[in-house]
């Protein structure tokens, strides 16, 4: 007798869906994620600097300290890109007509954060920025990338104040940048994706971001500004194993940007060039210190760290 449930609903040929979601990375979806923010770095999504950063008048109006000269700036985001290359990074880009009116799109850093279920889309903080999500998610959605959660409702998130040190540990910024409700969301999702510990700091005034205060140089030492940085911050991470470089040198930390570095693996980095006592402490670590000239750059308010959207590091 034939059934009277019809496969779709259960019946004779229905099959479930067998895999987790992650088990599906590298089938349905690209390869993509991170477990921890000193994995090895394997692909990046940058954008280089377009019509976005033409004719600017005004910097306070767009988050810049000054105007940015427009070949100069590409010239130092092309060698930023060179560097990722010539250390077996992929390097994508956000293409997008639209990014042509969002003068900070090229800190990609900003606008999502990956993990290793997908990416967390932000809502930026700032009006000027509003909107940059809509590419972020499509340009995500074209990379062949799941993305797990969009901050919405009045939840303000920007990707720097999640910092996945690794399966463990988690710290979630609150601050100008990121507020309450989106910690909240964040917060849960990442208890989700099993991290144990995730604590929630809140972020200097003067600072936008949790990454302006500590940086993770690899898998055994962290940059921290003393003052800056809370407590919390610096104990917790001594309770999981971490040295702490303490970096003293003020000028180099908001001049020369020189805790806003990114790892590549456990024996490099990648650094504004020029901070010579930061760098000394980072190289007394055995890490290698690759300098590249964004000083242009930097007058839009980031270096490294804040003009490279992690797409994916592999676990070692």
């Amino acid at each position: 007798m034939k059934s009277i449930v019809d496969s779709a609903h259960g019946g004779e040929g229905w099959v479930g869906r067998k895999e987790y979601h992650t088990e599906e990375i590298g089938t349905i979806w690209n390869e993509f994620g991170l477990s921890s923010e000193t994995d090895v770095l394997k692909h990046v999504l940058l954008r280089r600097p377009g019509k976005e950063i033409e004719n600017i008048e005004e910097p306070n109006s767009v988050l810049w300290t000054s105007i940015m000269d427009v070949e100069k700036a590409r010239f130092q985001h092309d060698q930023l890109a060179q560097v990722y290359r010539e250390n077996g990074v992929k390097v994508d880009y956000i293409i997008d007509d639209n990014a042509n009116y969002f003068p900070n799109i090229i800190f990609v850093r900003d606008t999502f954060t990956m993990t290793s279920e997908g990416a967390i889309l932000s809502r930026l903080a700032s009006q000027v920025r509003a909107g940059e999500e809509q590419i972020l998610a499509k340009t995500v959605s074209q990379l062949g990338i799941p993305i797990i959660a969009s901050a919405h409702n009045n939840m303000i998130l920007e990707g720097p104040d999640i910092v996945i040190v690794n399966p463990d540990l988690a710290f979630l910024g609150i601050g100008l940048r990121t507020n309450d409700e989106a910690v909240k969301f964040v917060y849960n999702l990442l208890k989700l994706q099993g991290i144990t510990e995730i604590k929630v700091i809140q972020t200097t005034y003067g600072c936008g971001h949790l990454d302006g205060v500590f940086n993770l140089i690899n898998s055994k030492n962290a940059a921290l500004v003393p003052r800056r940085a809370s407590y919390e911050i610096y104990s917790t991470l001594k309770r999981h194993g971490y040295t702490i470089i303490e970096l003293t040198n003020l000028t180099e930390v908001d001049e020369k940007m020189s805790i806003n570095f990114i790892t590549l693996n456990d024996e490099a980095i990648v650094i504004n060039k020029g901070a010579k006592d930061s760098i000394g402490k980072y190289r007394s670590c055995g890490v290698n210190c690759i300098e590249v000239d964004l000083t242009e750059l930097m007058k839009g308010g980031g270096s490294v760290h804040c003009l490279t959207g992690v797409i994916r590091r592999e676990c070692k």
